[in-house]
């Protein structure tokens, strides 16, 4: 990464080189905007908000296994030093365009503990969704594994409702920590989003 240039930025630096500074950057991210390649199906080019109702379309791109990806950036100069042509973009906040993007739609935390086991209790997170959500606990894995308490295990279980077991324990007794809502996520990215 070139010099950091924004809060962000740096948060995202330090990440790199200290697993423990993760969450940091996750904070940062959440109360960041994030530049997007995309538009909306309003006229007109330059700064502006998105009115209600409009379209947003974001570019979707594949990796070379053909794995799809959407890249965002941290900043306008770290979009403008990848772009080869004039290309149209939109700036949203990152909580909006993470929950347009994921697929988890809820996620939940408990502990569980067999009383008569020996063994230490086990922190599970329970994640609602469509899409691929494999991918998902995959990456969501990754984070506990560097930031969960040393020693402390984390288990992720996928939540269907009506399925009965850990996914009715979530979703009837276990307020979410994670909850998308699309009215809130577009009321949000509406009213912060320029093209």
């Amino acid at each position: 990464m070139q010099n950091p240039l924004n809060p962000l930025e740096i948060a995202l630096a330090r990440a790199a080189d200290e697993p423990a500074e993760r969450p940091e950057f996750y904070k940062a991210l959440l109360e960041s905007d994030v530049y997007v390649i995309g538009h909306t199906d309003t006229p007109g080019d330059g700064l502006a908000t998105i009115p209600a109702g409009a379209q947003v379309s974001i570019v979707n791109l594949e990796k070379e296994d053909g794995t799809p990806f959407i890249p965002f950036f941290s900043s306008l100069d770290a979009l403008q030093r990848v772009l080869q042509a004039e290309t149209r973009f939109v700036s949203m906040s990152a909580r909006s365009f993470l929950d347009i993007t994921r697929g988890a739609t809820a996620a939940y935390l408990c502990v569980m503990h067999e009383t008569e086991s020996a063994q230490a209790p086990t922190w599970i997170v329970g994640l609602e969704g469509d899409g691929d959500m494999d991918a998902v606990m995959r990456q969501a894995g990754s984070v506990a594994a560097d930031t969960a308490p040393r020693g402390e295990p984390v288990d992720f279980v996928r939540v269907q409702r009506g399925e009965g077991g850990l996914s009715d324990h979530f979703t009837s007794l276990v307020k979410p920590f994670y909850k998308r809502s699309w009215g809130a996520t577009l009321r949000a990215m509406l009213s912060s989003a320029g093209a």
